[in-house]
């Protein structure tokens, strides 16, 4: 009988601290993602790669342009699906700065660029991630992932996964209203 009881009292007790062990993680992770969250409120800093090799950060997005983070892979159909849909866009976006980024290696990036007709545009850019930076320092868990940051820099709308590029243009011309 006491046995038992024992067991019982051993068993509540890795319970509750399975539990507890449960509700701090929770916690920890709401605190990550409001962090992340207020850091992504304006264009955080960043350093990727033009297809030339050059560097592109923060300070080099046009003024006076809002910019449109994109990152994808060249192998996701959603993706492919989203870039078709800016290219055939593109005069609605004439005032942003659309900036794909992928970790894949510069010559893959540059087909698809020039497969989804997007590669001689000056409002469009492809970048390359070679640190893997670009999913933990914008909080992305899928792609294509989208943000639309407006020309003072403030974000304006998140997107994970595929979206139209006139709903890019409906966030962008609401924002351009207020």
């Amino acid at each position: 009988m006491k046995k038992r009881k024992t067991t019982a009292i051993v068993i509540m007790i890795v319970l509750l601290g399975v539990f507890l062990f449960f509700m701090y993680s929770i916690g920890v992770k709401s605190n990550r993602k409001k962090e992340i969250a207020k850091k992504l409120e304006t264009i955080p800093q960043f350093e990727f790669f033009q297809l030339n090799g050059k560097p592109f950060t923060q300070d080099s997005i046009k003024e006076q342009f809002s910019a449109i983070f994109i990152y994808f892979h060249t192998d996701c159909d959603f993706c492919s699906h989203e870039a078709e849909s800016i290219a055939e866009h593109l005069s609605g976006l004439h005032n942003s700065q659309l900036l794909f980024i992928s970790p894949e290696p510069t010559d893959s990036i540059q087909a698809f660029a020039e497969k989804k007709n997007l590669s001689n545009h000056p409002n469009v850019l492809f970048l390359q991630d070679k640190k893997r930076v670009f999913p933990v320092r914008f909080d992305v868990n899928a792609a294509p992932y989208t943000l639309v940051y407006n020309k003072n820099g403030k974000l304006i709308k998140r997107f994970n996964g595929q979206i139209l590029a006139p709903a890019i243009i409906k966030v962008l011309q609401e924002n351009e209203r207020e």
